[in-house]
């Protein structure tokens, strides 16, 4: 079974990292990021994770759009 970890941030640059290597074991890490303007964008990408940048509707509408993109039907 194929496991999505979807992640909504926004000026993460601190966290980002830990974050990634503790989803390691995830098949896919998906980020969806609401227009940061430090290095969370770079950094989560570095860690192997996919970066969509999108601007900020509001929690539930992030992090469905966050679950909408995820590759696989476990999130």
């Amino acid at each position: 079974m194929k496991v999505s970890a979807a992640i909504i941030t926004y000026n993460e640059e601190a966290h980002i990292r830990e974050a990634c290597e503790s989803l390691a074991w995830a098949e896919e890490i998906l980020i969806v990021d609401s227009g940061s303007t430090d290095k969370t964008r770079e950094l989560a990408a570095a860690c192997g994770a996919r970066v969509i940048q999108r601007e900020w509707p509001g929690f539930a509408a992030q992090k469905q759009f966050a679950n909408e993109q995820a590759s696989h039907d476990w999130i």
